[in-house]
């Protein structure tokens, strides 16, 4: 089971665009963090710190109150998620499903994930969206015809999305949330699957020495 996962995220991966870390202009993070030996100890002395998963931590930008940063030294996999929103916009010509969050940038810096995304609020308890919540659980985890009958009514583009998400997804708390009357699926994977980690890697990774001029 494990190797037809990997499997299918190898396929996928592969027929997406490559995302580079760029140059020092093209990362929405300070400077600072850049340059810092450890960003996740910089993150946590230096930015507003708003929530924490099993393996990442979450804090507010400090330049655009609309945008978080997350860091995280284990292979977390919202960064493998958050890398195909990012190919979603290309494929989609720019316009991914609202199902997905809004990555601007993510990287790896020696052993540290760093992301940048859209700051999405918490759903309430025993609200409308929170019946959702518990509907897209019970239609993916458990395959409920009733919950999927009632996806289909109230969110028509969800079933087809949800073809586009990994197998081996993890739905709790937190991991749905909204912009605004939008639901977001936000963190649906725990981890990078090891066989896929050294490469993801690769392709986000970069320097300081790469990325700042002279």
């Amino acid at each position: 089971m494990i190797s037809r996962f990997i499997a299918a995220c190898e396929a996928l991966r592969d027929s997406c665009p490559k995302h580079r870390a760029g140059i020092m202009s093209d990362i929405p993070l300070p400077v600072e963090m850049i340059e810092a030996e450890c960003p996740m100890a910089w993150a946590s002395e230096n930015l507003e710190f708003l929530g924490a998963g099993d393996t990442a931590y979450v804090y507010k930008h400090p330049t655009d109150d609309t945008r978080v940063i997350r860091v995280s030294d284990y292979p977390d996999g919202w960064f493998l998620y958050a890398e195909q929103a990012l190919d979603a916009c290309d494929d989609d010509e720019g316009e991914p499903s609202p199902f997905f969050p809004k990555v601007y940038w993510i990287g790896n810096k020696d052993s540290t994930l760093i992301g940048v995304s859209e700051r999405l609020d918490e759903i309430e308890n025993g609200s409308e969206m929170d019946e959702l919540v518990e509907a897209i659980s019970a239609a993916l985890i458990c395959q409920d015809e009733k919950a999927w009958a009632y996806l289909d009514e109230e969110l028509p583009d969800f079933r087809e999305f949800s073809q586009r998400l990994y197998a081996r997804i993890d739905l709790k708390d937190g991991n749905i949330m909204r912009r605004g009357d939008q639901l977001v699926i936000n963190d649906p994977l725990r981890a990078i699957p090891h066989a896929m980690e050294e490469s993801f890697r690769e392709r986000h990774s970069f320097s300081t020495r790469s990325i700042l001029k002279p």
